[in-house]
């Protein structure tokens, strides 16, 4: 991947997508739950418990990190929330969390 700059890797959904090495570059300088606990703003993590593409246990590790942080696990949703179901779940729980966080004055 270094040699070439970038490689290819195949989506769940038989996609093939091209991953750049700085991505990786990126990815390897860069640690998000040394990060969390520097985050000073309400922030709203939602997660589907049927998500095999990022473990779950990852969101309930930075949510315990972020001091202001309200973790959402939605039962049965993957992490595409293919389910129309999981999804109106989803949008509800951003939406209402985005107006209960609003400073209108």
């Amino acid at each position: 991947m270094e040699k070439n700059g970038f490689r290819y890797y195949e989506t769940s959904d038989g996609r093939k997508l091209k991953l750049n090495y700085s991505f990786y570059e990126d990815f390897k300088n860069n640690d998000g739950y040394k990060a969390a606990p520097k985050i000073r703003v309400p922030t709203l993590i939602v997660h589907g418990d049927a998500d095999k593409a990022v473990p779950v246990s990852q969101s309930i590790k930075t949510s315990k990190l972020i001091p202001h942080c309200k973790l959402v696990l939605i039962n049965g949703a993957d992490h595409r929330y293919t389910d129309e179901k999981h999804l109106e779940q989803l949008l509800k729980t951003v939406s209402e969390f985005i107006i209960d966080h609003s400073f209108v004055s």
